[in-house]
């Protein structure tokens, strides 16, 4: 009974909240009703009460013009002597007074001034002619009895239009009983409406009330829905519910049960996942080294196949062996042999980490599954060889055995697939006869069952050889291209980076470039350059023609990234004797975008010793234009590009013109580089451009 009494409370609010407001609306309208009939009725009775005195004003002056009138006949037909006639003066004189005083009350009373004050005044004067005539003829009666009539029909002239004017009173009373009737009956129609209008509000009020209980209500059943939504989602991973867990907390009754059981719900998943996942652990893991088994590898290699059929890309498969693990275990047993496995596990599975699957294939022999790779057969290649030389390095580190270190290497097979009629045994029977290769090799090395991947590899792995040698041996060199002004004169020079090679000669830096970004040789490099532009710059201040020239450096993300840029850029400047004001670091937008503020604190640091900054490719960038004003930048440099169609492309002249206009509006310099003939350069002046790079003025060459 509990339980239901909170669903019956619900349910019972909202009619007995109408049923209440109904109740005070109702009595609160009858209690305004009764306040104005009882103001209608006194209202009714004090309009008679003026009636009745009006009535009786009338009739006391007309008995009183009578006994004036009595006396008049008397005193004419010798009937009276002088003091009757004196003691009816007196008679009248004290009337005329006690009845002056009723009118001046009668006039002065509320409801006669609200009906018509002009009137009521008028009274008082009317009754006060007509009161002195009829003194000064009773006052006269016995000695001038013609004069004393006389005298009455002015009184009686008075009396007529006092009379005349009681009933104008009378009448505007009545106007004024009616407009105040008037006014009653509209404001019981204003109560009508405000009473309905009051109960509308009610109605919305409780409408309100009704609709928030049944929302807190909904709001409930809404949460336990959605809980139960995400748990029939995420069956295998039941999520936590914390709004399941303030309901509890917050709610009692039946709520608070149906929630209750959503959550033992979510236990019971928890705990049958577990069971499952036990059993899928013994399945498919190997409980030696808790990575998966072949039966776990053949499982995701049929899934990795499939895959390829859907999308063109590549996979790989290598299987790594542990070279000499036999004589290891003779030597110091099947436990060392077990705790050697175990740490080869584990540096396996963190050198590919989330890249691929490890799986422990064997006695001593484990496998790798590298899906999604790229499309392309290089790239694809690429990415191998970095997983399988962490994986060979991985394994080159000693492991220590009872307190002593103990050397392995491991060979490693590589096959892959790109097209979807490889089958699981072709890659598995391939990645064994690569392995089969490597061990033949003389072990420690990795071989690729593809030749043309091998070959790219082979060449990729030798010029990166060869680039460590070169940075090594200081075979790179730079050279410079001229910057000019719109006036001709040369403003500096852009330090570009070729390598000397010993057998292949002079090496453009598009060959290797980006294998020096992706091995991270890029930032010795790097640093190279930018040692070789500031001995130039320190050469040039001994020179008066040219210790005003200025030699721009390109700056990687790799190099711009590492913590200590700021500081090795000053040691340069430093042990070089360069001009810092004289140098200019390029800058490309994708390197400032990853991380804005660490970026800004960096070029800051920098533009304080007075290095200056350009921003170089502007506008081949997708990324919003608004951290260009946080930026401590000189130059925006036109990518060569928008420069090199800009006479055919109408779209990027565009291009151009606003990145000119927009270098104005911020106070920045723009250079335009890629300009490679005399109308380029014309145009660019036509644009506003005044600073310039390109074949035009000179292509990059040593400095004589």
């Amino acid at each position: 009974m509990k339980r239901l009494w909170t669903l019956r409370t619900i349910l019972l609010l909202p009619p007995l909240v109408v049923v209440v407001l109904a109740a005070v609306i109702g009595l609160v309208t009858l209690y305004q009703l009764k306040l104005q009939f009882d103001d209608n009725r006194t209202r009714q009775a004090h309009y008679m009460a003026l009636k009745l005195e009006s009535a009786r004003l009338t009739e006391g002056v007309l008995a009183q013009q009578q006994q004036v009138r009595d006396a008049l006949s008397g005193a004419q037909e010798r009937r009276l002597d002088e003091l009757s006639l004196y003691f009816i003066h007196s008679d009248v004189v004290n009337a005329l007074a006690d009845m002056k005083q009723r009118i001046d009350y009668f006039e002065q009373r509320p409801e006669i001034m609200a009906a018509n004050p002009q009137h009521a005044g008028a009274l008082g004067e009317f009754f006060d002619g007509y009161r002195r005539f009829m003194i000064m003829a009773t006052d006269i009666i016995a000695i001038d009895p013609l004069t004393a009539d006389r005298y009455i029909h002015s009184a009686h002239d008075h009396f007529t239009s006092f009379n005349h004017l009681l009933f104008l009173v009378g009448a505007n009373l009545l106007d004024h009983v009616q407009q105040m009737q008037q006014r009653d009956a509209e404001l019981i129609e204003q109560l009508y409406w405000r009473t309905l209008l009051l109960s509308l509000l009610a109605l919305l009020l409780v409408y309100l009330v009704g609709r928030w209980v049944a929302m807190r209500l909904s709001g409930c059943l809404l949460t336990i829905a959605a809980a139960m939504d995400r748990l029939g989602r995420q069956p295998h991973d039941p999520p936590e519910i914390p709004e399941i867990d303030r309901l509890l907390d917050r709610v009692h009754g039946e709520i608070h049960a149906i929630a209750a059981a959503v959550d033992q719900f979510r236990t019971s998943l928890i705990e049958r996942n577990a069971q499952q996942e036990r059993i899928h652990q013994l399945a498919y893991f190997d409980p030696l080294t808790g990575l998966g088994n072949r039966r776990l590898l053949l499982d995701q290699l049929d899934k990795a196949l499939r895959a390829i059929e859907r999308q063109p890309q590549h996979c790989a498969l290598l299987f790594i062996d542990l070279d000499l693990f036999k004589n290891l275990n003779d030597t110091l047993g099947h436990s060392a042999g077990d705790r050697v496995l175990q740490e080869a596990a584990s540096r396996l599975h963190g050198a590919v980490g989330s890249e691929g699957l490890v799986v422990r294939n064997g006695s001593d022999e484990f496998a790798v599954l590298l899906t999604e790779l790229s499309a392309q057969s290089d790239s694809a290649a690429d990415q191998v060889r970095h997983v399988g030389e962490r994986l060979l390095e991985g394994m080159r580190r000693p492991f220590l055995l009872e307190g002593e270190a103990y050397s392995l290497s491991a060979s490693i097979g590589v096959s892959h697939a790109d097209s979807p009629l490889a089958t699981a045994d072709q890659l598995l029977q391939n990645a064994d006869l690569a392995l089969f290769q490597a061990k033949a090799s003389g072990r420690n090395c990795m071989r690729f069952f593809d030749e043309a991947m091998q070959t790219a590899v082979s060449l990729r792995t030798r010029m990166e050889s060869e680039l460590r040698v070169a940075l090594r041996e200081r075979q790179l060199c730079v050279h410079y291209q001229p910057q000019i002004d719109a006036g001709g004169q040369v403003l500096g020079y852009e330090a570009l980076v070729r390598w000397n090679h010993p057998e292949r000669g002079l090496i453009p830096p598009f060959e290797f470039i980006p294998l020096a970004e992706e091995s991270g040789l890029i930032i010795e490099l790097g640093q190279q350059v930018l040692e070789m532009a500031c001995r130039q710059l320190a050469a040039w201040q001994s020179q008066a023609d040219k210790a005003q020239w200025s030699i721009s450096v390109n700056v990687s993300s790799l190099q711009f990234a590492q913590a200590s840029f700021v500081q090795s850029v000053e040691t340069v400047v430093a042990e070089t004797g360069a001009n810092p004001h004289r140098l200019k670091l390029e800058l490309t937008e994708s390197m400032l975008l990853e991380e804005i503020d660490p970026a800004i604190d960096k070029m800051a640091a920098l533009s304080r010793l007075g290095i200056r900054f350009a921003l170089d490719d502007f506008g081949t960038g997708y990324s919003s234009l608004s951290y260009l004003k946080h930026l401590p930048l000189t130059w925006l440099k036109i990518d060569q590009s928008f420069v090199r169609d800009m006479l055919e492309d109408s779209e990027d002249e565009a291009i151009v013109v606003a990145v000119i206009q927009l270098a104005q509006a911020l106070g920045l310099q723009v250079i335009a580089e890629g300009v490679e003939t005399e109308a380029h350069y014309q145009r660019l002046l036509a644009l506003g451009c005044r600073e310039f790079q390109g074949y035009h003025f000179g292509r990059p060459a040593p400095l004589e």
